[in-house]
C-alpha cells in the first residue's frame, strides 16, 4: 500500500484518540477499573481484537509498543516486554477510562502473574487455526521467522520470551522436528503449537478470570461475539460501530499450502482441545 494510505490511517487513529481523550475528560472519573489482557499467539487476530476495543469511547488501549514497554530498549530497537508491574499500576492509576486494554502477546506465558497482581483483571486468549496462523506469520514477517521463533525454544534460551515456561515435553517435541533447513510453514505451525500449549500448561483453562475467542467466529459473528465478551467483562456493549471494520474470512483455497503429516498430527489435537475449552470459556457459552 502507498505511504499516503498509512499517513491517512495514522491521522485517523490520532484523531480518534483525541476524540476519546476529550470524551473521557468530561466524563465522571472511573471508579473500579477493569484491566483486560489480550493474549495468545501472534497472527491469531489479536490486533483486530485490540482495534475493536479501541473504538469503544470508554476504553484506554495500549499497543504492543507503548509507554508500558518503555524500559525494554536496546541499541537499534524498541522492545515489547512489559515494564515492572508496579510501574504499570502507576500508569493505570492515571487512566480515567473504566476499561483498560493491552495486548502483551510476548507475556502470554506470564498470564497467571499478571492476573494475580492486578485485582479484578481479565485475560482474553485469542486463537486461530494453526495453518492460517502459519501462513500469516510467513507473509507478515519473513520465510525464516518460524525457524527463528523455534530456535530459542529448542535451545532453552534464558531471558527469551519464546522459551519462558515452555515445558520439557513441548521443548522435546519441537526439537524432534527442528532443523535450520526445515520447512518454514512447519516451523511457524510448531510455534503456534508451543504458544497455545501454554494455555493449558499455565492452567488458564481452569482460571475463571480467563476467557477465549476464536478468530473464525469473531469474523463471522462479530456482533454476537462482542456482545458476549462485554457481558463477560460486566460492561455494557457500546454498539455496532466498534465492529464496522470486521470482515468475513476469504473462502478456503484448494491450493493453500499444506503442513507435513507429522506437524499436522501434532497441531490438530491441540486445536480440538482449544475448541473444547472454548465451548465453556467462549463469548457464546
Amino acid at each position: 500500500m502507498s505511504s499516503s494510505y498509512y499517513l491517512v490511517r495514522k491521522f485517523e487513529r490520532a484523531y480518534a484518540a483525541w476524540g476519546k481523550g476529550v470524551y473521557q475528560l468530561f466524563k465522571p472519573g472511573a471508579g473500579e477499573k477493569t484491566i483486560l489482557f489480550i493474549l495468545g499467539c501472534q497472527r491469531s487476530g489479536t490486533t483486530l481484537m485490540a482495534r475493536i476495543f479501541d473504538k469503544d469511547l470508554s476504553t484506554r488501549c495500549y499497543p504492543e509498543f507503548s509507554r508500558l514497554t518503555s524500559h525494554d530498549r536496546q541499541p537499534g530497537r524498541r522492545g515489547i516486554r512489559l515494564n515492572p508491574l508496579e510501574h504499570l499500576a502507576e500508569e493505570f492509576q492515571k487512566v480515567r477510562a473504566p476499561l483498560i486494554v493491552l495486548k502483551p502477546l510476548v507475556e502470554s506465558q506470564n498470564a497467571p502473574r499478571l492476573l494475580d497482581f492486578f485485582d479484578g483483571s481479565r485475560a482474553l486468549w485469542v486463537y486461530r487455526h494453526y495453518r492460517d496462523v502459519a501462513v500469516s506469520n510467513l507473509r507478515h514477517f519473513n520465510r525464516e521467522n518460524g525457524i527463528n521463533d523455534l530456535r530459542p525454544i529448542v535451545g532453552g534460551e534464558p531471558g527469551n520470551w519464546r522459551a519462558e515456561f515452555v515445558s520439557d515435553e513441548v521443548r522435546r517435541t519441537v526439537a524432534g522436528f527442528f532443523s535450520e533447513q526445515m520447512d518454514p510453514l512447519d516451523a511457524a505451525a510448531l510455534f503456534w503449537y508451543a504458544r497455545n500449549s501454554l494455555f493449558f500448561e499455565r492452567g488458564l483453562d481452569r482460571n475463571p478470570m480467563v476467557f477465549m475467542c476464536r478468530y473464525e467466529e469473531l469474523v463471522r459473528k462479530p456482533r454476537r461475539v462482542l456482545r458476549g465478551l462485554y457481558r463477560r467483562l460486566g460492561r455494557p456493549y457500546p454498539g455496532d460501530a466498534i465492529i464496522r471494520d470486521v470482515r468475513p474470512p476469504s473462502p478456503d483455497r484448494d491450493d493453500a499450502p499444506r503442513l507435513s503429516p507429522g506437524v499436522e498430527a501434532l497441531a490438530a489435537p491441540l486445536l480440538a482441545r482449544l475448541d473444547a475449552a472454548y465451548g465453556e470459556k467462549g463469548p457464546l457459552a
